[in-house]
């Protein structure tokens, strides 16, 4: 898999810039269409402001997608904040503000608490987290040509956050050597031509990531923005689902165990000729040989089940009823109460109050 990140400074276009996930900031509220990928995007109230989009290809679709973070008590609006999921890894697409005087310091700060708290809860909840985005400050003097207008507090900031969530700067840890490696330039002075810049843009990944990590770049050569698409390539593999469009419906439960003819891993539903179930009892009959037949597992199963309901009957028998009655009156009886730590019977309570739950 490879991640791209980009500053592309209002939207133009990707040039040939390829990867499974690319995520872009600074959209500007511009229209993002790009053939073979799917769009995900938070834009800022304000057209012609902010904006971040994450473009994945149709294997890497997320399985849940958020641009909620709420900065100071309330939804953020400025579309600078992304958040997609995709099982292996949560990956945060985010657009930090830039503080150029003392009125902006206040939101800054609060965003990058923001930030801080979604990454700490995702942590504690076991969860591999990649960062990426323009962060819009260097934790490194070797990272800056204007290393002594390194803001400290934003270093200390950043250099935090890593320390206390055990995150890694991808494309140091493939270059632990680098100095003067820059991802932003001032185009209006052509600072670029002369390699005056800083580095600003990230792909931050949790550590236990780092063994699927194989290399990270920087891509200089690619124009278009006053930043440059930040890379980092990952041996994992996609996790497929099928959410996108379902086009068939499930009829019986075999089908959701059939194994399509693609390299899919998900189960495919489909149409099924299988007759409808009329009886109970048919739901623990062996397929036939004409079938291609569930898994084996569900196989067993299914005769575990039938053997204990078989077993309950003879120790159980109900004159006048047959056994589909006897086996539907199986799944209805109600449990009896759970036992106490001395090995007695529960005592059962009913709510009498009026609502939804009287009686129960």
């Amino acid at each position: 898999m490879r991640l791209v990140t980009w500053n592309v400074n209002a939207f133009k276009s990707l040039y040939d810039l390829t990867g499974e996930v690319i995520c872009i900031q600074e959209v500007k509220g511009k229209s993002v269409s790009v053939d073979g990928y799917l769009l995900h995007e938070s834009k800022a109230s304000v057209r012609g402001y902010s904006g971040v989009a994450t473009l994945t290809r149709k294997e890497w679709a997320p399985f849940a997608v958020s641009d909620t973070l709420m900065v100071n008590g309330k939804k953020d609006d400025q579309g600078r904040f992304l958040l997609t999921d995709h099982r292996q890894f949560v990956l945060i697409n985010a657009y930090f503000p830039y503080c150029s005087d003392e009125s902006k310091l206040e939101y800054k700060s609060a965003f990058h608490y923001a930030v801080s708290k979604v990454v700490q809860c995702l942590i504690h909840q076991n969860r591999s987290v990649i960062i990426v985005g323009d962060f819009n400050c260097t934790y490194d003097s070797k990272d800056s040509f204007y290393s002594q207008s390194l803001n400290s507090t934003w270093a200390d900031w950043f250099i935090n956050l890593m320390n206390e969530y055990s995150l890694v700067d991808a494309y140091k840890s493939i270059h632990p050597e680098s100095t003067s490696s820059y991802t932003c330039w001032n185009v209006k002075l052509n600072c670029r031509a002369v390699n005056q810049g800083s580095r600003i843009d990230y792909i931050l990944v949790s550590s236990k990531l780092l063994d699927f990590l194989k290399s990270s770049d920087h891509l200089t050569q690619v124009e278009g923005s006053d930043h440059c698409p930040v890379i980092a390539d990952f041996e994992i593999d996609p996790i497929i689902h099928q959410d996108q469009k379902v086009q068939n419906l499930q009829s019986s439960i075999k089908d959701f165990f059939e194994k399509s003819q693609s390299d899919s891993v998900a189960p495919v539903l489909r149409y099924s000729t299988v007759k409808k179930q009329k009886k109970l009892s048919e739901f623990f009959q062996q397929p036939s040989k004409e079938s291609k037949g569930p898994a084996t597992e569900i196989i067993q199963l299914n005769k575990k089940i039938k053997t204990v309901i078989d077993e309950w009957n003879q120790t159980n028998p109900k004159e006048g009823k047959n056994d589909t009655v006897n086996q539907w009156d199986i799944l209805f009886t109600p449990k009896p109460p759970p036992k106490c730590y001395h090995n007695e019977p529960c005592k059962e309570f009913k709510t009498k109050v009026k609502g939804p739950n009287i009686g129960r």
